[in-house]
């Protein structure tokens, strides 16, 4: 139509996170107490938009008990150990993070 401009959208969600956020695992025992809590040394600044699988191995203190403990993840605020994205996946639990597996810890 005469007058019209093609619209595009100003923004198609494909920047990435400009912040220094970090990627957190913690494992929670059967009382819900955290046990262990690492940080990932992933860039989170690399990513764009879509799905990503970190391959990484996290190191467990020795006197850590056997048993049954759930696997969390969040995304940590910059300068706190605070969860501060919402994620697009299940598991949100009340604290910011997410329940993502079960694991079991045997010597």
């Amino acid at each position: 139509m005469r007058g019209e401009r093609n619209r595009v959208p100003f923004n198609v969600g494909v920047a990435p996170v400009y912040r220094g956020y970090r990627v957190a695992y913690r494992l929670r025992d059967a009382a819900g107490s955290v046990a262990v809590m690492r940080v990932s040394g992933a860039d989170l600044t690399t990513w764009l938009p879509g799905e990503y699988q970190l391959d990484e191995q996290v190191a467990l203190p020795a006197g850590l008990a056997t048993g049954g403990y759930v696997l969390d993840v969040a995304v940590l605020d910059p300068t706190e150990d605070e969860p501060a994205i919402d994620l697009a996946i299940e598991g949100r639990r009340d604290d910011g993070w997410y329940a993502v597996s079960e694991v079991t810890v045997s010597r």
